[in-house]
């Protein structure tokens, strides 16, 4: 069964693009062009929303600040596609830490592909641990695996896409090396937190 990838932009010509790259690569794709009628249009089955960040009506942020408040959908995971370079105060005053990638334009189809694959695949190859660990520990540690490691991968591409944005690791600014660390430390915090709970089922 074909993954389902919603693409939101203003521009028909990039949604255009994107709808052609994604299924050739065999992805079903919806579009909408803004985050109101990405709501809309939202539903459970969507496996990714790729969100342009301005846009009229609804910009991405407040988009993404929606769907992580509604239940039924604030487990979608949702990637920025946005020519806009990320910025200190994008991260401070931003919910920048609910996204699975933050994706810069202009892109080529492999860049594309690569971050888009990586978080389909790596959300797969996490459901199917956590459903053998639903028979093996029960619900609730399989919840609990199921939400500790999307957060860790959260967090290991949004370090990495702010590297990128700024050109590369030794380009950075102290800002931006800050908030790698806040977000490392974090990580690690829930890596912890993860092999505690491994640990106790072993």
């Amino acid at each position: 069964m074909s993954k389902t990838v919603m693409v939101v932009d203003d521009e028909e010509d990039i949604r255009f693009i994107i709808r052609n790259i994604l299924e050739v690569e065999g992805y079903s794709v919806m579009e909408a062009k803004n985050g109101k009628e990405c709501i809309e249009k939202l539903h459970e089955k969507i496996d990714l929303v790729l969100m342009d960040i301005v846009m009229p009506e609804m910009d991405g942020w407040d988009a993404l600040k929606k769907i992580k408040g509604i239940s039924k959908f604030s487990s979608i995971p949702v990637s920025m596609l946005t020519a806009l370079p990320i910025n200190p105060n994008e991260i401070n005053d931003t919910p920048f830490y609910l996204l699975e990638n933050y994706i810069l334009k202009p892109f080529t189809k492999n860049q594309l592909l690569e971050k888009v694959n990586e978080i389909i695949n790596t959300y797969s190859k996490t459901d199917q641990k956590a459903y053998q660990l639903s028979h093996s520990a029960g619900h609730h540690v399989s919840q609990e695996y199921k939400e500790l490691t999307h957060v860790i991968n959260r967090y290991s591409r949004l370090i990495q896409a702010i590297i990128e944005s700024c050109g590369g690791q030794g380009a950075l600014p102290s800002s931006m090396k800050k908030a790698i660390k806040g977000y490392e430390e974090k990580k690690q915090k829930y890596m912890d937190s993860l092999d505690k709970l491994l640990s106790g089922i072993s």
